[in-house]
């Protein structure tokens, strides 16, 4: 259990030092627009409306059906905003660095409890949970999210941090029906789920048909089982304000594009409105599009000679995007690519490995698994079958790749394994890690060369740490099946 809080203190001090670029008495300095924005939002909030105000953001902004300005961000962190309100001037101190802190904390915690409560700490999984654990921070996409604080990066952690903390108490109410089927566990599911909405809804699919169908379930045998009865009623505050959250999140959506179920609708951006193009290029080739598929897990996965180098470090980011020619389906591909098979290396072998460890599941137990996998696949889905690509992206995987280390872990818990075939598995994962670690944070390095909002001094100075040499002008990203170039600065 100490080493689990030292891991957190040290995750701390390092998401702190890599979000200002080493300078700590930056940490409330703004930087880039973000912060202002969400502070914007909770200040409309307060007026009962949903529309923000040009000076605070001005990009990313669309024109509502009443002719108002808003946004497609979710508005979960201006209730960070709105914490802090009374106690200090929100539009001068910028919160953005605080705010995906909190974010991770909390994420780290109920991961933490979860598995303390599964003993996943002691025994023969207490040195792959700590690998995991390092993997999550030091070698996954959230390493390279927390690169800056900027509000695409911010709303993406709470996204990923809500859902998180889902898991954890799902997994609880799984394996733990004894003594983790109460009203706790169940308020935690369901305010998460709507925090997770009110954050990214492409990830909340993941915590939402997972939970949709556990609640389902209960209901169902509550009518066969008188057990199950109490089930339902340990479930029923968090289904209430899970439902509260859902009524905003649609009242939300009818009044910035004039349908519930829309969460996002291009043809009011303003910088778009007036081009015809862009909006015929929209519905040709829709937001949602199964011909994207390949091309996407390509992007997402599979490495490029461009990733590697004959000379130190050996790995770097593809910013040539050669792998992804033929792309006529997308309105926007970011160009800083480095797939989850290098960088996230770790995760994703023990995740393979979690299919074959279910045997020591039993079938109740499987099945609950299952309504969590469904809604990872339906995150997996809508992840790669939408218009545009960023690296950035790829953190909406990561609950879903979290869980199946949880499961990998809670079954080899299970399971009976020799000691040094156990030994072989952790000398094997631990350099598996170290490889994943390095990657990652290579990934991290190229990402703030390649990210416009790090000064200018830190750019050169990572560069010249991992021996980057720009080649004059740097391919930036792809837009409506163009390569667009922007100077290395």
């Amino acid at each position: 259990m100490k080493k689990l809080y030292i891991f957190l203190i040290i995750s701390i001090i390092y998401v702190v030092v890599t979000l200002v670029n080493g300078k700590t008495s930056s940490f409330f300095e703004h930087n880039v627009y973000g912060s202002k924005y969400y502070a914007n939002v909770w200040e409309h909030l307060q007026k009962g409306d949903f529309y923000i105000d040009k000076k605070c953001l001005p990009y990313e902004t669309f024109i509502t059906p009443d002719n108002k300005r808003t946004s497609y961000f979710g508005i979960m962190p201006a209730f960070i905003r709105g914490f802090f309100d009374p106690f200090m001037d929100i539009y001068s101190i910028n919160l953005s660095n605080l705010s995906i802190l909190i974010a991770i904390i909390l994420s780290l915690l109920s991961i933490f409890r979860t598995a303390v409560k599964l003993n996943l700490h002691k025994g023969n999984t207490r040195f792959l949970l700590m690998f995991s654990l390092i993997a999550i921070i030091f070698a996954s996409p959230l390493t390279y999210n927390f690169t800056w604080a900027w509000l695409y990066h911010e709303i993406l952690i709470w996204g990923f941090a809500w859902t998180t903390i889902f898991m954890s108490a799902f997994l609880l109410w799984v394996f733990k029906k004894d003594t983790e089927r109460n009203i706790l566990n169940g308020l935690i599911m369901g305010v998460s789920v709507g925090l997770a909405v009110l954050s990214r809804p492409s990830v909340a699919l993941t915590a939402a048909i997972a939970y949709g169908c556990l609640c389902v379930y209960s209901l169902l045998f509550s009518f066969i089982r008188r057990k199950q009865v109490n089930e339902l009623k340990t479930l029923s505050y968090g289904i209430i304000i899970c439902a509260l959250c859902a009524v905003l999140t649609l009242t939300i959506n009818y009044k910035k594009w004039g349908n519930p179920l829309t969460f996002i609708k291009m043809e009011q951006h303003e910088e778009l409105i007036h081009q015809d193009r862009a909006k015929a290029f929209i519905n040709k080739t829709g937001y949602f599009n199964p011909n994207r598929f390949g091309y996407s897990l390509i992007y997402y996965f599979m490495p490029s000679k461009n990733n590697f180098k004959t000379t130190f470090p050996f790995f770097q980011i593809d910013s040539e995007l050669n792998i992804m020619k033929n792309h006529p389906h997308y309105d926007y591909i970011e160009g800083s690519r480095m797939p989850l098979t290098l960088c996230a290396l770790y995760l994703l072998l023990i995740s393979t490995a979690s299919f074959f460890i279910m045997k020591n599941f039993n079938r109740k137990e499987k099945l609950f698994l299952l309504f969590f996998i469904l809604g990872g696949l339906a995150t997996s889905l809508s992840l790669i079958g939408i218009y545009c690509l960023a690296l950035r992206y790829s953190l909406d995987f990561m609950p879903f790749i979290i869980f199946l280390n949880m499961i990998f872990l809670i079954g080899l818990k299970r399971g009976k394994i020799n000691r040094t075939v156990l030994k072989k598995i952790n000398l094997t994962a631990l350099f598996v890690l170290i490889i994943s670690v390095y990657i990652s944070t290579l990934t991290m390095f190229n990402y703030k060369i390649f990210n416009w909002g790090i000064p200018w001094i830190t750019k050169f100075k990572i560069a010249e740490l991992i021996n980057y040499i720009p080649s004059g002008k740097e391919v930036l990203w792809i837009r409506n099946g163009k390569k667009t170039k922007h100077e290395f600065y």
